[in-house]
């Protein structure tokens, strides 16, 4: 087996060789997102909703608000890029599919380059590009309008960025600072990407003022690419805010009905002052209200909300539902292939754990990813932007243990 996957690596050691395999994988990537979406219609519900409602205002020339009438209640990234793509090709939900799909294929391209940066192994490049190529739960969200779509090439940027850095490579921090900016009007939990560059300057930058000097410029550029929207919701809710969602998930994780997973406000003692609170007071006033309500349940019962947040952590992990009430057959069979996938790459991100020096920006990432999503809540398609990353994982752990497989027999 080892010699088989060294004439894979000689064989595509050629340049245009490598393109091709690529492109064909990116290619492949589209097809199946593509061919997928006659057989799963898009869904405009919920979050979805809002995110549309969102994209097609601002394609008007409105001003920016969800179905509910909040202006910053949503983070905005994913439905600016929808909005302004309608603008050019019209409000059409199948831009959706077309956007979804080229950042799926973007995603394809830059797995295989924070792979080709951090194991110098084509084999390992190729196998990350084509396990994200054909993943079942990222072909399903390229079918629904999800800001995971977005936040999914943004991240893996910012770790290649930092994977690849060598000493003052000014370029790369700005860059590295615009998409962060990016990832705080997109998704602010993708920010923990940022992680990647801790490694990355304790590693090749000597001396702590020119760690802390990368890290200050990076910031520096990430908060100058978020002002813009800062600016726009001060101007609209008289508060320079990302969002206003992030008090209300944390009110959802500190409550007496909380649980791991989502529990919807009408679950909650607020069930009935929600609604009020926001139509009389606004959405920032009502969102702080449930601050309150939430850091009020810590103080007083800090020992469950620890215990809570730990279960998320765990529930983070937790495999996907095969079974569900009403769904078909052939749902049924696409759940358990989603399982199946999902287990394979889960148990040899694991055994990848024997490469963890070569890998500590990644498990980094996933940890902090992870962690930041302990306070709130946990759904399977949060865990969908960190899923890529188990991808190379798994593929280093394919082919490392192949080849050290492969040692021990010659040897013995």
């Amino acid at each position: 087996m080892t010699a088989l996957i060294e004439k894979f690596e000689t064989y595509y050691a050629v340049p245009h060789r490598r393109l091709v395999a690529i492109v064909s994988l990116m290619v492949l990537a589209f097809a199946v997102r593509y061919a997928a979406s006659f057989v799963m219609p898009l869904d405009v519900m919920g979050d979805a909703k809002a995110y549309w409602t969102m994209a097609t205002k601002l394609a008007a020339g409105q001003v920016m608000a969800d179905h509910m009438g909040n202006y910053a209640y949503y983070s905005a990234g994913y439905p600016i890029l929808l909005g302004l793509v309608c603008k050019v090709f019209g409000t059409t939900t199948d831009v959706v599919l077309w956007v979804n799909s080229l950042l799926a294929v973007l995603a394809v391209y830059l797995i295989y380059k924070l792979a080709i940066s951090l194991t110098q192994s084509f084999a390992v490049a190729f196998l990350s590009a084509v396990l994200w190529a054909v993943d079942l739960q990222s072909i399903v969200t390229a079918n629904q309008i999800a800001k995971e779509n977005l936040m999914i090439p943004l991240m893996v940027g910012v770790v290649y960025l930092a994977s690849c850095y060598k000493r003052a490579e000014f370029w790369k921090i700005a860059l590295s600072g615009v998409l962060i900016g990016v990832l705080l009007v997109v998704g602010p939990t993708g920010v923990v990407v940022a992680v990647a560059w801790l490694f990355a300057v304790m590693a090749r930058e000597s001396g702590w003022w020119r760690r802390v000097a990368v890290i200050s410029v990076m910031g520096l550029v990430a908060v100058i690419v978020v002002t813009p929207w800062l600016y726009r919701n001060e101007q609209v809710l008289s508060r320079p805010v990302l969002n206003s969602n992030g008090g209300f998930n944390l009110y959802l994780g500190n409550n007496e009905a909380a649980e791991p997973h989502y529990v919807g406000i009408e679950h909650t003692r607020m069930a009935e002052d929600w609604p009020r609170l926001r139509q009389e007071r606004g959405e920032l006033v009502a969102v702080d209200h449930l601050v309150t309500a939430a850091k009020g349940y810590i103080r007083e019962n800090p020992g469950a909300a620890v215990l809570m947040a730990l279960k998320r952590g765990l529930a983070f992990w937790e495999p996907p539902s095969v079974r569900q009430p009403g769904i078909s057959g052939a749902e049924l069979v696409i759940r358990a292939l989603w399982l199946a996938q999902y287990c394979v790459l889960l148990i040899l991100s694991v055994l990848c754990l024997c490469w963890w020096r070569q890998f500590l920006q990644i498990y980094g990432v996933i940890a902090a990813y992870v962690a930041i999503h302990m306070p709130f809540y946990v759904m399977s398609r949060y865990r969908l932007p960190i899923m890529i990353f188990l991808c190379l994982l798994a593929s280093k752990a394919i082919v490392g243990w192949i080849k050290r497989r492969s040692a021990v027999l010659e040897t013995s």
